[in-house]
């Protein structure tokens, strides 16, 4: 990851409150379907709004997290 000093100062206040339109409007729309985010996918999404991760930075953890999550889930199917 990168130094989230240095990427943090480029993100500036409206990017910001862009971010966490956009990160509030997904959570809404999860919400909607009985989906509550855990602490853990809102750590991401904070470090998103705060500018320490970018879109493709963000994106790939949560599909990381997400994709761990289902195989968990496959595997405990199976038993």
């Amino acid at each position: 990851m990168r130094d989230t000093v240095r990427i943090s100062a480029l993100i500036s206040e409206d990017e910001k409150v862009k971010r966490k339109y956009a990160i509030d409007f997904a959570r809404r729309s999860v919400q909607y379907e009985g989906v509550i985010p855990d602490e853990e996918i809102e750590g991401v999404n904070q470090q998103y709004i705060d500018g320490e991760l970018t879109i493709d930075e963000f994106s790939l953890m949560i599909d990381k997290m997400l994709d761990k999550r289902h195989e968990q889930w496959q595997a405990a199917q199976k038993n």
